[in-house]
């Protein structure tokens, strides 16, 4: 999630000030894209049918969106990132409309506790109000949501990165959590956030994307601030498992 140190944790306004902060860009980009916001048709009904064994690298052409585009959503980069792995499938990407229909829940209640990432989106995405963010489970929903018995949502947060490098060299892209600058967090980024059913740490440098592809090398990565991006395969390991590893990708309904 981001938002401001610890010592600052009540005090919101300066939570919206670290993540607007945020540089944009990387310095593992090696491509910018326009976004667009069409739904891709030529992939509904998408089988899966990449044959992974004996395979090393495997590469995919998901639709890249940038969540500062158009209305922008300074803190919506997981329904950005779930709009471009939606799209790659032929479904509706538009972050707007996802973050419309996702689960939300009150930045802080009556009581002063803050809302709990795992039940919903914490806050307002658009920045005018405090928000943060939101983990895999209500991303998980709304996918489901969206694509309907058509395909399977498969959430393997909690899993290895093998099975998230072999799902993606099975032909799946896959939604992740992962750092907003590509370096492992440290303790300084890393916060405890009081919600009603108790505390939970929460990631400054939360941030999503869908991870395309991977070689020996590298991991490809959509990046949700619109930019494509290359990290070496081991670093980007190491922050998938600091970030809580967490990642979803669909599966054609009745294929295993």
């Amino acid at each position: 999630m981001k938002l401001s140190k610890k010592k600052l944790i009540g005090t919101t306004t300066a939570v919206s000030l670290l993540i607007l902060g945020v540089s944009f860009f990387s310095h593992n980009q090696f491509e910018a894209s326009k976004p667009n916001y069409e739904p891709v048709d030529l992939l509904r009904g998408y089988v899966e049918s990449q044959e992974s064994k004996n395979l090393e690298s495997y590469h995919m052409e998901v639709p890249l969106y940038n969540q500062m585009s158009g209305v922008s959503l300074p803190y919506g980069c997981e329904v950005t990132a779930l709009g471009m792995l939606l799209s790659y499938y032929g479904y509706d990407g538009d972050k707007n409309r996802l973050q419309a229909e996702i689960v939300k829940v009150p930045y802080e209640d009556d009581q002063g506790y803050k809302g709990n990432p795992d039940e919903g989106f914490v806050g307002d995405a658009t920045g005018k109000q405090p928000g943060t963010g939101v983990n895999h489970g209500p991303i998980a929903q709304l996918a489901q949501k969206r694509v309907g018995a058509n395909y399977l949502v498969k959430d393997i947060t909690g899993q290895g990165f093998a099975e998230v490098k072999q799902q993606v060299l099975s032909g799946h892209p896959v939604w992740v959590v992962t750092s907003i600058d590509d370096k492992l967090p440290t303790q300084e980024d890393t916060i405890e956030w009081k919600t009603a059913k108790g505390t939970v740490d929460l990631q400054l440098k939360h941030h999503a994307a869908v991870l395309t592809g991977v070689d020996q090398e590298f991991v490809y990565l959509n990046d949700a601030y619109g930019i494509k991006k290359k990290i070496p395969l081991t670093q980007f390991e190491a922050i998938y498992h600091a970030m809580g590893s967490q990642a979803i990708y669909l599966e054609k309904n009745g294929i295993s």
